[in-house]
């Protein structure tokens, strides 16, 4: 379907309530996304270089994987 958002996060939004009314799997590419997009994720893959580095739950990555990479401006603000 086409969606006309007027933000990145309407968007997301929009797309994880017709995947769960549908019962269909979404699969995003975002390059930096946001806090507030960042936490309407629910599986995450992070690849590098063409390895995958992680595959599971983001909150798992929130967790676990975050305090182990070395320190970015932005990652305080993503703990919940």
């Amino acid at each position: 379907f086409i969606v006309q958002a007027t933000s990145s996060l309407e968007v997301m939004t929009l797309l994880k309530k017709e995947a769960a009314t549908y019962g269909k799997c979404v699969v995003v590419v975002i390059h930096q996304p946001r806090n507030e997009i960042f936490r309407l994720i629910d599986d995450l893959m992070v690849i590098k270089n063409g390895r995958t580095l992680y595959c599971s739950s983001c909150k798992d990555f929130i967790d676990v994987m975050l305090p182990k990479l070395a320190p970015l401006p932005t990652t305080a603000s993503m703990k919940a």
